[in-house]
């Protein structure tokens, strides 16, 4: 009897692996085209952006002053073919181009030749291997910036980022030969810039102005000086920006045990501001708010005349920071701490001083005036600063039969009473007490009396 033969056809793994060797072929193929219709699509959104960065030459080359022609940036969209879009960002950016051929900004001194105009165009979903569009395009002035007879200025402005101030006003007076300008320059434009060409030769005051704005010395309307000479461009920069309000509370430390000892403060009392950098600024009367330029990160603060603009101490037993940690009588004294620093952003407000200072209740017997006057440290206070510059505080009429309290920045004192025309009678230490000293004994039989800002050590 024959043999039956083993049924024809595939086994299940034949198949199985059939399937996996046809996707795998499938996979690439369906990647291909796919890559393929990606590159089709690219294509077509480069000759779109090329049309573009074409358009945005035009423009800038139709506009013909450079001194016109400012940065800019915007997006467009446009239909693709399967009815979606796809947005395309163009961004315009604009510099000079110096006698050297290189690029230069409106705050460089290099003589202004020529504006290059740079246009780049990217789009939405580009891939990661084709190089956006790029054109650049040179525009001249209608006539020589500055030729052999005249000069010119070039004037730019930033903010306190950095960063480019429009819509400034800037005036430019001669000061010292020279002639008025036939034009004013314009307000500063986006990119914070603006000029004054066919400037005769002389010394110029070039000033700004903005509503609500200050420089970095505080000032509203600040002012540079600049030679301008024939054939040549000179810069003047400006930092310059909104101002910040910061609210100040002086005395923060004290505490009174009834109103009418309210601490009461100098009519004159000096406040210093530091800055990050460590420049000072001083204000001459007490202030619930003052306004400051935006220096980042934030500025301190101390009650007293701490030193000069530059940042030079000449005082700085004011500074609560500047005590050091000492043993006094027996008793460990902490370090004295500043005020927390504060920032306020542009236009906007801080969280607001708290100013601590040294308050003394005064004894008097009748009405009168009172001044302060600093001297050298005081006799047996541990690690007190020095002070080269001292200062004088008046207060006005603020004495009565009764007890007043007055504050004053720390360091060492001699209290004076007397008329409104001179105050020249000291007031003896038994009329005197410091409820913000850690420790009693601060004042002296004569009136001397040590205001120290440490705490318990």
């Amino acid at each position: 009897m024959p043999r039956p033969r083993a049924d024809a056809g595939m086994t299940l793994i034949e198949v199985v692996v059939a399937m996996m060797v046809f996707a795998i072929i499938a996979s690439g193929i369906v990647a291909g085209m796919t890559t393929i219709a990606r590159m089709t699509s690219d294509d077509r959104a480069r000759v779109i952006a090329a049309n573009l960065a074409s358009e945005q030459s035009d423009l800038a080359r139709a506009i013909g002053d450079p001194f016109k022609l400012v940065g800019a940036t915007t997006t467009r969209s446009f239909p693709t073919p399967n009815g979606g879009s796809r947005v395309f960002t163009t961004t315009r950016t604009v510099s000079w181009v110096s006698s050297a051929g290189a690029d230069v900004t409106c705050g460089s001194s290099a003589n202004l030749f020529f504006m290059r105009v740079h246009v780049l165009v990217t789009w939405q979903g580009r891939l990661p291997s084709t190089a956006p569009v790029q054109t650049d395009t040179l525009l001249a002035p209608a006539g020589h910036i500055a030729d052999p007879s005249t000069g010119a200025i070039a004037i730019s402005v930033v903010g306190a980022d950095g960063l480019p101030v429009s819509g400034v006003a800037v005036s430019i007076v001669p000061a010292a030969g020279g002639a008025a300008v036939a034009a004013q320059a314009p307000v500063t434009n986006i990119d914070g810039c603006t000029y004054a060409t066919k400037v005769a030769p002389g010394t110029y005051s070039v000033s700004i102005t903005a509503t609500g704005y200050l420089d970095v010395d505080q000032d509203p309307s600040p002012t540079r000086s600049v030679v301008v000479t024939v054939g040549a461009t000179q810069s003047v920069a400006f930092q310059y920006d909104r101002a910040a309000t910061y609210p100040v509370a002086y005395a923060a430390n004290y505490v009174p045990t009834a109103p009418a000892l309210a601490a009461q403060l100098p009519t004159d009392l000096d406040t210093t501001f530091i800055t990050p950098s460590g420049g000072f600024y001083d204000i001459t009367a007490p202030a619930g708010t003052v306004r400051l330029h935006p220096f980042s990160p934030n500025y301190s603060a101390v009650a007293g005349a701490l030193g000069t603009s530059s940042g030079t101490t000449t005082c700085a037993v004011v500074d609560p920071s500047a005590w050091p940690a000492a043993t006094q009588a027996g008793t460990p004294l902490a370090a004295g701490v500043r005020a927390a620093p504060q920032y306020g952003p542009p236009g906007g407000t801080a969280g607001g001083f708290r100013l601590p200072m040294g308050v003394v209740l005064v004894k008097a017997t009748a009405a009168g005036y009172l001044k302060a006057v600093q001297t050298d440290a005081g006799p047996g206070v541990s690690g007190e600063p020095q002070c080269t510059t001292k200062a004088t505080y008046v207060f006005g009429n603020v004495l009565a039969a009764g007890t007043v309290a007055i504050a004053l920045p720390f360091g060492t004192w001699t209290l004076y009473s007397g008329t409104a025309a001179a105050q020249t009678t000291a007031i003896a230490g038994p009329a005197l007490s410091v409820p913000t000293n850690l420790l009693p004994g601060d004042v002296t039989a004569a009136g001397v009396v040590t205001l120290d800002p440490r705490g318990a050590g």
